[in-house]
């Protein structure tokens, strides 16, 4: 039998399926370009719709207030949408709230799905822009009331049987479903055949709205693998990518570590909206290791605007907030079963701590355990929370050639340049190797990178960096 295709289209309370809810929706089923079935609803959102919303909507909390909830309708929808492609324009927003409220039900919602505005740019490539709107006028489409899940869907309808008749596959659109459904799970304006052209190499992605304004910004050993894992995956971040996506560019590294901090500084400098977790910290406070005149030392934290050359022995970390750090180093003095309290001048042994009183410290306020043996836990805790670097090295690394390699350069506790050089170019000491480096303004985040490249040993080549007196840097 001919395949059976459902146009559907919804209204919602906002953007987000995660949070947002359907208040109406409307499904018209076609087959053989013809339709056999409709089927629309209002739906009760069980939560106030936005102002803005029945603006553009004409949708009033009074005309949902008697609508039946979507569990009401579910068992109705399911059955009308059986045995069905799921089709829609921008295929992903209507998709994704149906799908999540079936699982606020606990059913599990899975369709095949075709983007009519895909379908749109592929078979209709002369036009400049595919919304509803510009298509609505394009093919004369007469639609009453514009933003309502009926009037849209019919309207849809129409395009898509445009689609069917201009197809270049004719009688057999059937056996090509399956690249075209395929093509339906990217963001509906994106083509399929920029996605081609993504490479299967390690670099960055930049992921860009149709303005070219940068909303997500990635890094792989893989960049097209990674970027169709994107679109397959479910959740807030793949809903608000596939809305937003038009246009992807990318930069090979060769390198994996070069890619993970050139990803840090770019989500830096652009903070996109679908980044989080890289994205510019403020961090004030630092935490010290101070060597007391009893010979023990102790964490404190501090204000710091920046970190001097004087500080970077007692550096270990920093962190945003003063009550932060104060909690952070409770939690290490618990932890490594530190005193609470060895700032007692250059006496020893006058009173047992508060931690020793709650069993938490191994007594070296009163002479219960020895200098030495609280001074070596302490280092353990040192090696274990430091993130500043002390002393300067070169890391060099795979290029994106076998005749490049990657550079990246820590000095003064930071990472502060990274290049893509020719293994030709000969580099005897820092003043030159400055000179091929892109400046690189590294952070705590970036050190933590570095620092796991360092322990799984992934890089080429470590050197460390000396000075002599003329101030003439050798790579030792």
């Amino acid at each position: 039998m001919p395949q059976k295709f459902a146009i559907i289209d919804i209204e919602t309370t906002g953007g987000r399926a995660s949070y947002d809810k359907i208040t109406e929706f409307a499904a018209i089923i076609i087959q053989d370009q013809q339709i056999i079935q409709s089927y629309s609803t209002l739906i009760n959102p069980e939560r106030s719709v936005p102002l803005e919303i029945t603006r553009l909507t004409g949708i009033t909390n009074e005309m949902v207030k008697e609508a039946p909830r979507f569990y009401e309708v579910a068992k109705d929808i399911i059955l009308l949408l059986q045995d069905c492609i799921f089709v829609a324009h921008n295929v992903m927003f209507d998709y994704s709230f149906v799908k999540e409220e079936f699982a606020r039900l606990g059913f599990p919602f899975s369709m095949k799905k075709l983007c009519t505005v895909q379908l749109s740019k592929k078979f209709f490539p002369q036009l400049k822009t595919y919304n509803l709107d510009r298509l609505i006028k394009h093919f004369n489409i007469e639609v009453l009331h514009r933003h309502r899940a009926y009037d849209d869907a019919l309207a849809t309808v129409r395009i898509f049987i445009e689609i069917l008749k201009a197809n270049p596959y004719g009688e057999n659109l059937n056996k090509n479903l399956k690249s075209l459904i395929s093509e339906s799970k990217l963001p509906a304006g994106l083509s399929l055949d920029e996605l081609k052209l993504m490479p299967e190499e390690c670099g960055v992605y930049f992921m860009k709205t149709e303005d070219e304004r940068i909303v997500y910004i990635g890094k792989s050993v893989n960049i097209k693998e990674r970027i169709i894992q994107h679109f397959n995956d479910t959740g807030s971040k793949t809903t608000k990518l596939l809305h937003s996506v038009h246009h992807i560019d990318f930069q090979l590294t060769g390198s994996e570590l070069l890619a993970c901090l050139l990803e840090a500084q770019y989500i830096r400098e652009y903070s996109p909206e679908a980044n989080r977790a890289l994205r510019k910290q403020n961090r004030k406070f630092a935490i010290y290791a101070e060597t007391l005149p009893n010979g023990l030392k102790q964490l404190t934290c501090k204000q710091i605007e920046w970190l001097k050359q004087q500080d970077y022995e007692q550096v270990l970390t920093f962190i945003a907030t003063k009550r932060g750090g104060q909690m952070y180093i409770n939690n290490l003095i618990e932890k490594y079963e530190l005193c609470s309290e060895p700032f007692q001048g250059s006496k020893l042994f006058n009173k047992p701590c508060n931690a020793y009183q709650f069993g938490k410290c191994k007594g070296v306020c009163i002479g219960k355990e020895s200098i030495e043996e609280y001074l070596l836990r302490f280092n353990q805790l040192m090696n274990e929370i430091n993130t500043i670097f002390k002393s300067d090295f070169l890391l060099t690394d795979v290029g994106r050639t076998e005749d490049e390699q990657a550079l990246i350069l820590v000095k003064d506790g930071y990472c502060q340049g990274t290049a893509l050089l020719n293994k030709d170019i000969q580099i005897q000491d820092t003043e030159t190797l400055m000179d091929y480096l892109e400046p690189y303004y590294g952070s705590i985040e970036t050190n933590k990178i570095i620092q796991l490249f360092i322990q799984k040993k992934k890089y080429l080549s470590f050197k460390k960096i000396s000075y002599d007196k003329k101030l003439n840097n050798n790579f030792q």
